[in-house]
């Protein structure tokens, strides 16, 4: 006999018992008056812990702990005190992908899917294995798509890892090359991985993307819910891919430059931080794994003799932008960048940074800056002039650090972080 039931959802405190059923029938769920309808069809009796509304989608329990909340498995007509494998793997309690056969979950806490391992890598929990010899482990094998047990030449993307620096934007530089030299394949589909909290900007640059190819380029940042690179440092990633549509992919000699990234982290006040950047591909030429490198960006608060943030402190770069500036010049950092500053590609925003901080470069204290006196000061400080030969007719006439200990000591406090 069938019995229609109405089980109120919104006080998460009460306990709705059906009598006279172990199956039934979802008729719907009203979520604004967090009312769950369903109609009892036979005699047995369950005991329903109710969910919690949570706005507009209801957060439900799982009674069974096959992690299928207890409201999907009754839409499914699934009992929900009963673990199922809905989607077939092999996997049930420690599913976490419970709908998807191509994922399960890591109950080695190791990055990389339990499925994959079974199905693709002997079972191995080694992340750093190569059971196919290719020159891939099973941490890039699993990043790429591709079986450990299937060897596979190699499409490869190369960069460095600049420093960050705070409020500034890297570029960093990632080239294309492939293991047997070919330029006819059929394309590429990356995503590129980072955290959240470590980059206020993280974007693919439009306009340098290798473009014979080019099908598309993604920066919403989209949520990496299925742990594609196999690395819990990360939780977001951008997209860029390339297809043969105009012919043979890329057809130009290689390597390549094949993309770059903005990056510019959010503040951060320690140093030597690191900000994680991985790589996964969605698409690769048939018969070619993925290997790409961890990039480990170094998140570092300047000297205040750093001035192009590169990380060092020399003569022929920083000391000399310094007096290239202090003498008027408007290209104050021509031929003394090098790619680790953040300045590399902007150069041309070094010179309102100095501007802005001018009274920290009056070394000798008189109340203004020179290029006879704080350049001079700051350039034989940094070819390790000391004593007398570091002051000698470099000192102003109004000067309030006379001696040379008092420029020493002044000018390793801007040495500094």
């Amino acid at each position: 006999m069938e019995e229609d039931s109405t089980c109120s959802l919104g006080d998460p405190t009460v306990n709705c018992e059906i009598s006279g059923s172990s199956e039934y029938q979802i008729i719907g769920i009203d979520q604004f008056s967090s009312t769950l309808y369903f109609t009892v069809l036979s005699t047995d009796s369950f005991y329903f812990p109710p969910p919690r509304i949570n706005y507009y989608r209801p957060y439900q329990q799982d009674l069974d702990t096959d992690q299928v909340n207890d409201i999907d498995e009754l839409l499914k007509s699934e009992d929900p005190r009963i673990a199922t494998d809905f989607d077939s793997d092999g996997f049930t309690l420690t599913d976490t992908y419970p709908l998807d056969a191509n994922y399960s979950g890591d109950s080695d806490l190791d990055g990389i899917d339990d499925v994959y391992e079974s199905n693709y890598s002997l079972g191995v929990p080694d992340p750093t294995a190569d059971n196919d010899g290719d020159g891939l482990d099973v941490r890039a094998e699993y990043a790429g798509g591709t079986s450990d047990l299937i060897a596979n030449k190699i499409q490869q993307i190369i960069a460095t890892s600049p420093g960050l620096r705070p409020l500034t934007a890297s570029r960093i530089r990632f080239t294309y090359e492939v293991s047997d030299s070919r330029n006819d394949l059929t394309g590429m589909g990356l995503r590129i991985h980072f955290h959240e909290k470590d980059f206020s900007l993280f974007n693919i640059e439009v306009n340098t993307p290798y473009e014979a190819g080019l099908f598309e380029i993604n920066n919403a940042w989209s949520f990496d819910e299925k742990n594609y690179d196999g690395d819990f440092h990360t939780n977001r990633y951008v997209s860029i891919e390339w297809t043969n549509q105009d012919g043979p992919w890329p057809g130009t000699p290689l390597p390549l430059e094949a993309f770059s990234v903005i990056a510019a982290p959010k503040p951060f006040y320690a140093f030597s931080e690191e900000a994680i950047v991985n790589f996964s591909a969605f698409s690769l030429a048939p018969g070619y794994g993925l290997l790409a490198p961890r990039l480990q960006l170094i998140k570092r608060l300047s000297a205040m003799l750093d001035i192009d943030a590169d990380g060092e402190i020399k003569a022929l770069t920083d000391g000399l932008i310094v007096l290239r500036w202090l003498f008027g010049y408007s290209d104050v950092t021509a031929g003394t960048l090098s790619f680790d500053s953040p300045y590399y590609d902007f150069p041309s925003d070094l010179l309102p940074a100095l501007q802005s901080q001018e009274d920290l470069f009056d070394v000798d204290g008189d109340g203004q800056t020179s290029a006879f006196t704080d350049g001079v000061l700051l350039l034989r400080y940094l070819f390790g002039y000391r004593g007398d030969a570091l002051i000698s007719g470099a000192i102003g006439a109004n000067a309030t650090r006379k001696t040379a200990t008092d420029i020493e000591n002044r000018l390793n406090v801007m040495s500094e972080l």
